[in-house]
């Protein structure tokens, strides 16, 4: 309990921000201490009380208890400082996505080192070493034997039993549960409330039911709510922007790049000024919203119109992602050279296996580039990826679709050129990597402006994910997910250049819309919707491990999807409860689709 009182404190001395309070935090995460205590302490008492009933074994079972004290010690430690760094950046501690993002070794050795310094070292060598040292003097206490029959016989009887009461954290019904040290409506407040290790072990849960199995559901009302999201389309429903239904598709996908990166959004000013140029030329979304934080949620968006879901990386789950629609499928079956191109490793979280399910003509990585190019941690930067992109877009057989992803806006930005923003400050170095991910793009149109394949191609840029690296924004802000979508190219009709598309919507929404520009049929993916459409229903999702965000074209909602519990709304506030019951049905229905394959209700 001492330990867990130490851990809290530096994740409140790193984190912790203003009208944070380390006591409140205390207070309401005791019994999660309490709970993961019982859970550790249980097995070595067993062995020591066992150990007094066989002597000639005793010896045996108290070094196996305190081999297991020592090591289950060194991971309550080790979870604890890896949730210092990580949380900045996901929002949530070490959890079972930090599992199933290490599929691939060489990407999580990079990740690693990038969250690596000395002081996290220190920080974890520290209350390790002098934990196991508290243990092995405890323990040679507790190698005397009980020596009264009586007291032998009943300490067991009564200590168990009271473990027992400290696991479960109550005598109701139900045992203790994360959400019972979550307090406040500011995410920092509660992680640093909950006991890690413990909230650790309750996302391994999650991979089946998502905390949505034990909420009731009406079909009738699943059905209702779909019908309302997803209206069936009229005939002639939709606008077309494009002067051919056969261009060439190059979608750029930024790394992490939130609306405030561009000005166009209400971003930053001198971040990003070949955006800018470009949206006086392009059409601009501007109320397009990232599902999820992270990129393999973001290519599922992208590429099979599939929103995020907590807690999963369902990239990385072969079983699962080979049965989702995608783009990729769907253009090469009609007739489209399809191709990938990166600078890090295309075997991240399992996309390369992805990409060759869905039929991909050619994969572009960092083995693909040599090893002079190969300069930065996580691969090759984004200059040599779109010199490498036009050359390989020379060579390809029109109509092709081009999907390329950025990697310089992904941390440690180690640039390889003065950096434009001068300062050591994270948000410094990302303004700065954002920047020259903007010139490389730019220097890409215009060193290929006069490429064959350049008039008949419509160039699509969005992100895959949002960031909170410039410092400005809560965990639980809209604008966190808020990213850019823009559509350029001479393929783009002239009465739409230069203008803004106010439509809610999210990335995910991208397959529905661009698959109706070129007349293809886009059912199988049921979560997208034409954002070109002019009768749909205006709605955004967003969702991170304990809140879903809701948005529609009147108001804007973050709740609870477990307590449901409103956190704030903005907007119209009439008919709140079902306000919250759509984002809450929505969200059976998509974990339903991406977990078990069931296809979404409609009333008959």
């Amino acid at each position: 309990m001492f330990v867990f009182a130490l851990l809290r404190f530096m994740f409140y001395w790193v984190n912790a921000k203003s009208g944070i309070n380390y006591f409140e935090g205390m207070e309401h995460g005791w019994r999660t201490d309490l709970a993961t205590t019982g859970y550790l302490v249980f097995l070595p008492a067993v062995f020591w009380f066992s150990g007094n009933f066989f002597s000639s074994a005793s010896v045996r079972l108290n070094k196996i208890g305190f081999l297991f004290s020592a090591v289950c010690f060194t991971l309550i430690c080790f979870i604890d400082v890896v949730s210092l760094p990580l949380f900045p950046e996901w929002g949530s501690t070490f959890n079972l996505r930090a599992i199933t993002s290490t599929e691939s070794p060489g990407e999580a050795a990079i990740t690693f080192l990038d969250y690596f310094k000395l002081k996290w070292l220190l920080m974890f060598l520290t209350p390790t070493v002098l934990g196991i040292f508290a243990l092995h003097r405890i323990m040679l206490h507790f190698s005397n034997h009980i020596g009264n029959k009586v007291h032998r016989i009943a300490l067991p009887l009564i200590v168990l039993p009271l473990l027992l009461l400290g696991m479960r954290g109550n005598i109701g019904k139900v045992p203790i549960q994360v959400s019972s040290a979550f307090y406040s409506h500011n995410q920092t407040a509660n992680f640093l409330a909950v006991n890690k290790t413990f909230y650790f072990v309750s996302t391994l849960k999650q991979k089946k039911h998502l905390e949505i199995e034990s909420i009731a559901f009406d079909k009738t009302e699943l059905a209702q709510t779909w019908a309302k999201l997803y209206p069936e389309p009229a005939e002639g429903d939709t606008v077309s922007i494009l002067t051919t239904q056969r261009p060439n598709i190059v979608v750029i996908v930024l790394e992490g790049c939130p609306a405030d990166v561009f000005e166009p959004l209400g971003g930053f000013e001198g971040i990003s000024p070949n955006f800018t140029e470009l949206c006086k030329q392009g059409l601009l979304f501007n109320q397009i919203y990232a599902s999820g934080f992270r990129t393999d949620q973001g290519m599922l968006n992208i590429l099979s119109g599939l929103p995020a879901l907590p807690f999963l990386n369902l990239m990385s789950d072969t079983e699962l992602s080979r049965k989702y629609p995608s783009v990729l499928t769907e253009l090469h079956n009609s007739g489209y050279f399809t191709s990938y191109m990166y600078g890090g490793d295309a075997g991240f979280s399992n996309f390369a296996f992805y990409f060759r399910h869905n039929n991909i003509s050619a994969i572009v990585d960092k083995n693909s580039f040599s090893a002079k190019e190969r300069c930065i941690s996580w691969g090759v930067p984004d200059n040599f990826l779109f010199q490498r992109a036009g050359q390989e877009l020379n060579t390809y057989k029109q109509p092709f679709f081009a999907c390329i992803m950025t990697q310089s806006t992904h941390s440690p930005f180690d640039l390889q050129e003065k950096p434009h923003f001068p300062g050591e400050e994270i948000s410094e170095k990302f303004k700065s990597s954002a920047y020259f991910t903007d010139s490389c793009i730019a220097s890409f149109l215009n060193v290929n402006r006069n490429s064959e394949w350049y008039r008949n191609t419509i160039f699509i840029v969005v992100s895959d994910h949002g960031s909170l690296y410039l410092g400005n924004r809560d965990f639980n802000d809209h604008n966190r997910f808020r990213i850019p979508l823009l559509f350029y190219g001479e393929v783009l009709k002239p009465e739409f250049r230069g203008k803004t598309n106010a439509t809610v919507g999210n990335s995910h929404d991208l397959p529905a819309t661009l698959l109706t520009q070129l007349g293809l049929d886009y059912s199988p993916f049921p979560f997208s919707k034409n954002l070109l459409a002019t009768s749909i229903y205006h709605h955004a999702f967003w969702i991170t491990e304990q809140n879903i965000g809701w948005i529609t074209s009147d108001r804007r909602m973050v709740f609870n999807f477990s307590t449901r519990d409103i956190y704030f709304t903005e907007g119209d506030t009439s008919n709140n409860k079902n306000y919250v019951s759509d984002g809450i049905r929505f969200y059976k229905i998509l974990a339903d689709y991406a977990l078990k394959q069931e296809a979404p209700p409609r009333i008959r």
